[in-house]
């Protein structure tokens, strides 16, 4: 299936079982039946998970506080909707007929738990490391601009 090879290539990941990989781009709007929602669950707590333990390694000397603010900016809606635009899920996410007709591909919303069922399929089909090594690599950025610049002004000045 075009699909799934064409997806496959960009994230540079080979699903074992490619249903898993189908299921993480339909949205509900498609079925009612078999939707990515569950897999969304999954990946959002994955992602939780990876993203903390690689912020523990980068900033050692940052209180819960400040890594609790750093883990939101790298795991909410725009994050992943940043991942999902780079990754071109919008050519690859399955919608209904609604969806479609409202460019529900182009939503932020959909792209981004789109995103996380991504991640939540790939820790399904091969486990903790392949995902791992899918977020580091497509979170590369949205770490460097976090070391770049303060979370936000308010913050930076009541750390200060």
């Amino acid at each position: 299936m075009k699909i799934i090879d064409n997806i496959q290539k960009i994230i540079n990941y080979k699903f074992q079982d490619d249903s898993l990989l189908l299921e993480a781009l339909t949205h509900k709007s498609m079925t009612s039946q078999s939707s990515n929602e569950v897999l969304e669950f999954l990946g959002d707590r994955v992602l939780s998970l990876i993203i903390s333990e690689k912020l523990i390694k980068l900033f050692p000397q940052d209180n819960e506080g400040i890594l609790d603010k750093k883990l939101s900016k790298l795991i909410d809606k725009d994050a992943c909707y940043r991942v999902a635009i780079k990754i071109n899920l919008m050519e690859f996410v399955q919608l209904g007929k609604t969806e479609v007709n409202s460019e529900g591909n182009h939503k932020k919303s959909i792209l981004s738990n789109c995103c996380e069922a991504l991640i939540g399929a790939i820790y399904k089909d091969g486990g903790f490391e392949e995902v791992k090594k899918f977020i580091m690599f497509f979170w590369e950025d949205l770490f460097k601009d976090l070391e770049l610049k303060p979370i936000d002004p308010k913050s930076a000045l009541q750390e200060v």
